[in-house]
């Protein structure tokens, strides 16, 4: 027996290929339970060779077939930062029993942020003896993405695209649901309607881009206004809707004429041009008399409508106003 072989250097193929044959015969038994796994999976032999995975193993490592076989090892193919010493499959082998680690953090050649749910159970011949494990992988990664992008489209789906405010059909569809809410606790809350006063005007006179500019930075104040529990929405071409949670005839006003103030004393300027902007405002604040008799379809339109007439009375009165639908003269109610 030659002395040249130190003990501290394991021989591969002596301590692999006495349960290769059975690892394989395992593999072949049980190919209908792994044809179904729609997660990465991989069967390792002792030494962390991979001796068996399907497509998804081979996308997540982002190698050929081939390309897996020769890179050969579990390790090398899919760094985990989890252990500095032991890879998952390393630590199946050496303790027999069966892992599950949750959102690992690590990288492959086609992922290099992997964040992963990993599981697996060791393999025993026959006999008893540790043979191998097999791992299953499930790339929550790529699900996050799926909900970043599912996210995303749904976002776009209830914003308008220039301001990022609700659109129309989102704002109205919440307003609905504070009526109902309004109908059946008996709370209170204001809806206020807002117009940039001779909008046309400025987009003729400046071009549409400065107008685009006006809405998007109109939007961006309107939203700093607002509290967290109150909804603003973009429901026109350069016309607002506020709804504000438990505020009162007294609370309306004090918003808008406040948002008014600050948007009249605001300097304007796109391209080097002073663009001179005021905004108009017409409130109306739910109150007993309408719960009585209405549907919560019927008592939004009722409230949309009285908001509206205060605000077409604020522009034919002057513009940079606020008026209020409990205030207006009966004639204009």
């Amino acid at each position: 027996m030659s002395n040249n072989t130190s003990p501290l250097q394991p021989k591969k193929q002596a301590d692999s290929r006495p349960f290769a044959q059975e690892l394989k015969t395992w593999v072949e038994e049980n190919r209908g339970l792994t044809e179904i796994f729609l997660d990465a999976y991989c069967v390792v032999d002792i030494l962390s060779n991979v001796v068996d995975f399907n497509i998804a193993f081979s996308d997540l490592c982002g190698y050929t077939y081939r390309k897996v076989f020769k890179v050969g090892t579990f390790c090398d193919l899919v760094k985990l930062e989890i252990c500095p010493h032991q890879c998952p499959a390393k630590q199946i082998v050496t303790s027999q029993r069966p892992i599950r680690l949750d959102e690992l953090e690590g990288s492959s050649r086609a992922f290099p942020n992997l964040r992963l749910i990993l599981a697996g159970v060791p393999l025993f011949t026959k006999t008893g003896e540790i043979m191998g494990a097999m791992l299953t992988l499930r790339n929550v990664t790529a699900e996050d993405e799926l909900q970043k992008k599912y996210l995303e489209r749904k976002a776009e789906s209830i914003t308008d695209g220039l301001t990022g405010l609700y659109n129309k059909s989102f704002t109205e569809d919440s307003l609905l649901r504070v009526v109902k809410t309004a109908l059946r606790n008996s709370n209170t809350f204001a809806l206020v309607m807002m117009d940039i006063d001779h909008f046309k005007k400025i987009n003729d006179t400046f071009g549409h881009q400065t107008g685009d500019y006006i809405l998007t930075k109109v939007s961006e104040m309107l939203r700093a206004e607002v509290r967290g529990s109150d909804l603003v929405g973009r429901v026109g071409g350069e016309e607002f809707m506020a709804v504000l949670n438990n505020t009162n005839v007294a609370g309306a006003c004090i918003f808008a004429e406040r948002f008014r103030e600050r948007i009249a004393k605001t300097e304007f300027v796109f391209e080097g041009k002073t663009i001179p902007v005021t905004m108009s405002f017409g409130t109306a604040t739910f109150n007993e008399k309408w719960r009585k008799g209405l549907d919560p379809e019927s008592s939004m339109k009722f409230m949309v409508t009285k908001a509206d007439k205060a605000l077409y009375y604020a522009k034919n009165t002057g513009r940079n106003r606020t008026c209020q639908y409990e205030s207006l003269p009966k004639e204009s109610q």
